[in-house]
């Protein structure tokens, strides 16, 4: 399984008669989309979803034999769902797909600095994931900043802009593709009904104001 955009990794290996590892073989790959290359490990990207079926044909002198198997391509459902900048801070991942992903190599860029997740970093299907940024050597401005999702390659998959002070125990959260804030719960399903607590409750009985009104709209 991989996700549209996604620079994947192909590796092939090719064992003999008496299941010896074999070195000097030549393994032709044909994606199914079009695209073939030659190499024992190689990376391909699909541009399009689908269900597509590879190929890998590998010669070793006289003798020669194929592989089959299916690639799933699905349409990128991982995004910046949540950050908090200064102490404690993080950035949360979001997987809204029905599959587990490998976000091996992913980066997250902010503040003119970038982090690539490490290999075997995976997000489990329909969680979310928070990442602490002193993990990474990035550091969130407090006052608003832009935070960047890149594909292995470097292509943009998803951008998350804040803007504003955070009280304690708020953070920015994406709800809806509207940045919000919220009390901050790293690795869990963000939620509208944590954005409410935000706003000034009116005391029970009393009618507010229109001035009271118009200070709250603004």
């Amino acid at each position: 399984t991989t996700l549209v955009g996604v620079s994947t990794e192909f590796r092939g290996k090719a064992y003999g008669l008496n299941d010896e590892p074999l070195n000097g073989v030549r393994f032709l790959w044909n994606f199914g989309d079009g695209f073939s290359k030659d190499g024992q490990n190689i990376e391909h990207t699909y541009a399009y979803i689908g269900r597509y079926i590879v190929v890998v044909d590998v010669v070793s002198g006289q003798y020669s034999t194929s592989d089959i198997f299916t690639m799933d391509v699905l349409p990128n459902g991982i995004y910046i769902s949540e950050a908090m900048p200064g102490h404690d801070s993080f950035i949360e991942l979001t997987n809204g797909l029905e599959r587990d992903i490998d976000i091996s190599r992913w980066q997250f860029r902010a503040s003119g600095k970038s982090f690539a997740l490490p290999k075997n970093t995976f997000i489990a299907s329909k969680s979310s994931l928070a990442f602490p940024t002193s993990a990474m050597g990035i550091s969130l401005l407090n006052n608003g900043d832009k935070i960047e999702l890149l594909y292995p390659g470097n292509f943009l998959a998803d951008v998350f802009t804040y803007n504003g002070l955070l009280a304690i125990g708020k953070s920015f959260s994406k709800i809806s593709n509207k940045i919000v804030l919220v009390e901050k719960t790293p690795g869990k399903t963000n939620s509208t009904l944590l954005a409410v607590k935000t706003s000034k409750p009116v005391v029970e009985n009393e009618k507010p104001k229109p001035s009271i009104v118009l200070a709250q709209v603004k």
